[in-house]
């Protein structure tokens, strides 16, 4: 019987530090602004999901922008230039310059770092995307910027 419960308490051990099969099913994804990486600590983003989404903080520091938390409702609002938007933890509810808005996926948070989808976050930053889902590379342009 302790051979029993030795063994279950040992799995279940194991599976809380090695986290599971889930985390499998992101990929990393490298994002470029301009054909140059978003930032020194490539890669920004990550596909979780079928959805491209990038590291609100990463993002919001390349485009020189504001970032503010709230604890409260676990939510941030990204400005950058003129354009202001909110992003929610495990909502797809936010807004884009104070009008209400629908994401095309939640933002979630992995490993402490705040994931937003990289679709928003253009909108928000203004400028153009394209993603390269076979290569995993995502690419940001200025070229239609305001």
């Amino acid at each position: 019987m302790r051979r029993v419960l030795a063994a279950v308490g040992f799995a279940l051990c194991l599976a809380a530090v090695w986290g599971g099969p889930a985390a499998a099913k992101d990929t990393k994804l490298t994002i470029l602004l301009d054909g140059r990486p978003l930032d020194a600590k490539s890669p920004t983003g990550v596909v979780h999901d079928g959805r491209s989404f990038i590291d609100i903080v990463r993002g919001t520091k390349a485009f020189s922008g504001l970032l503010t938390f709230t604890a409260k409702d676990r939510a941030a609002t990204v400005s950058v230039r003129s354009h202001a938007g909110r992003f929610a933890i495990g909502s797809r509810s936010g807004s884009l310059d104070g009008q209400p808005v629908t994401w095309e996926a939640a933002s979630f948070s992995l490993n402490g770092d705040f994931f937003v989808p990289l679709s928003g976050f253009a909108r928000v930053a203004g400028v153009g995307l394209k993603v390269d889902t076979q290569h995993h590379v995502a690419h940001l342009t200025t070229t239609n910027q305001e």
